[in-house]
């Protein structure tokens, strides 16, 4: 005989109401009466009748994951879908994912069918950069709810605490003795938002400071393999300074690597601070002092709240910022 709602909630003392809420990845039960309820029904051997339910109650128990085939578009590492996929399976929700070109985000005529049929219950967007103009038009037109990751809107979306990482980095690095403190990215301001947002916070931060700012950049994005060549110019500079914060790891790797060419020792001449993850780190960087953004909390984040405007969907939500953590690494030290 297969095991029902009904059945799990006898076992655990609990309303039937209350299961289905859980099941279904409501905010309507705490989370640890969800846990409590996925454990049990895993236990138990529970099936969730899929198609039961989509008839019952309108909802499928899937999300879509929606990004660009275009890789400069959308940007999403393994510990951000690590945390989607945690925050799913705690849920017993499914992911749908969908890499797409921009028509089939803009005209009608071609949308695929992860939007031009009723299969998904809430989509998340991952396009850090150029979304296609009338996306998100197109998007409520379709009355789909939607969160976009790692973009600055101003409402419905999950993302850093770009302001309060340099914040953090720039703290920890006058805390430790220093005042010549520069900034080092190697991208194009307009390539993702957090470029300016955290040129404008590092600025801030050190003019509160009674601190000169010195920005170390070009006038484009820099690739990968040509990023040690301005590190090597950024350590000859007059007055070098003697912590360096960093945008992201190909500029930290850079410089590291311009550093040990030139003999510079790192902490002891020059203090490095990177702006990192907190799992999947290049073996070369791991000993790095770094800020960690928090790519597995900005997924689970992400789908509590695609799943709170499901239930309430004509309500623009607040933007969630994430915040940052630090590791104190190896690579932060007094100057000398």
């Amino acid at each position: 005989m297969p095991v029902t709602q009904s059945h799990i909630a006898k076992k655990l003392g609990i309303s039937s109401v209350a299961v289905s809420h859980a099941l279904r990845g409501t905010d309507q039960v705490s989370e640890a009466t969800r846990r409590r309820v996925v454990k049990a029904a895993q236990r138990m051997g529970y099936r969730l009748n899929a198609s039961a339910r989509s008839t019952a109650t309108g909802r499928f128990g899937a999300l879509g994951f929606c990004c660009s085939v275009d890789n400069k578009k959308s940007w999403y590492p393994g510990e951000l879908i690590e945390g989607i996929q945690d925050a799913l399976d705690e849920r017993n929700l499914r992911l749908t994912m969908a890499r797409l070109h921009d028509d089939q985000l803009t005209d009608l005529h071609k949308l695929p069918s992860i939007l031009s049929e009723n299969c998904i219950d809430g989509l998340l967007l991952n396009y850090i950069s150029d979304a296609p103009a009338k996306m998100s038009e197109l998007l409520d037109h379709l009355a789909v709810p939607h969160i976009w990751i790692n973009v600055d809107h101003h409402h419905d979306t999950v993302r850093i605490d770009d302001e309060a990482s340099i914040r953090l980095a720039v703290d920890k690095a006058i805390e430790a003795g220093h005042t010549k403190i520069a900034y080092m990215h190697l991208r194009a301001r307009d390539s993702h938002y957090s470029v300016s947002l955290r040129c404008a916070a590092y600025e801030q931060c050190m003019t509160e400071a009674d601190l000169s700012p010195v920005i170390l950049t070009a006038d484009q994005t820099v690739p990968a393999h040509d990023m040690t060549r301005y590190a090597l110019e950024f350590l000859r500079i007059p007055d070098r300074p003697t912590a360096i914060i960093t945008y992201g790891d190909e500029e930290a790797g850079a410089l590291l690597f311009a550093a040990m060419q030139m003999q510079v020792d790192v902490p002891g001449h020059i203090s490095v601070i990177n702006s990192g993850f907190e799992y999947q780190v290049p073996v070369m960087l791991s000993s790095l002092t770094r800020v960690i953004l928090p790519e597995r909390r900005i997924g689970r984040t992400a789908v509590t709240e695609l799943m709170n405007k499901i239930e309430d969907p004509a309500t623009q939500r607040t933007p969630k910022l994430i915040q940052p953590s630090w590791h104190a690494g190896q690579t932060l030290a007094s100057p000398h």
